[in-house]
């Protein structure tokens, strides 16, 4: 992810390291092991995309991370899985709680979407679609 954010004017750069991280969550199973990484790389992909001028990879990406942050990110909780079967359990043991509220991380979500960069999206249907479903859950659940 390091190589991601510190390229995310490059796209050249930065678009391999993003399809390669995308299929290791995809791989790993991240939205369930630990939702709030995936939600930051679709964030990180969407940001390259609008930098690198492909606003409809960027509004594909602001879904996908609309998508993770109402489905199942809260409560927060990093888990395991069939695979990693021993992770619940160190986590436990290990493990302490989310250092920022619910409501504060739900402010968050929906700041990230009016950052400037996404300004030449905003009258894109798809990126209306998608901000609204974020401030509707956040309205809905804070």
């Amino acid at each position: 992810m390091v190589i991601l954010q510190s390229n995310l004017n490059n796209l050249e750069t930065a678009e391999p390291v993003y399809i390669r991280a995308e299929g290791l969550a995809n791989l790993f199973n991240m939205k369930r092991l630990n939702c709030n990484n995936l939600a930051i790389m679709y964030l990180f992909g969407a940001q390259m995309y609008q930098t690198g001028e492909a606003p409809e990879k960027a509004i594909a990406l602001v879904t996908k991370y609309v998508d993770v942050c109402v489905h199942g990110f809260f409560p927060f909780v990093i888990r395991g899985d069939d695979f990693f079967d021993k992770l619940d359990d160190f986590l436990a043991k290990n493990a302490g709680v989310m250092p920022r509220s619910d409501a504060v991380v739900k402010n968050d979500m929906a700041q990230y979407l009016h950052a400037p960069l996404f300004d030449s999206l905003r009258e894109s249907p798809e990126f209306k679609k998608a901000v609204a479903k974020l401030e509707k859950f956040i309205g809905n659940t804070a």
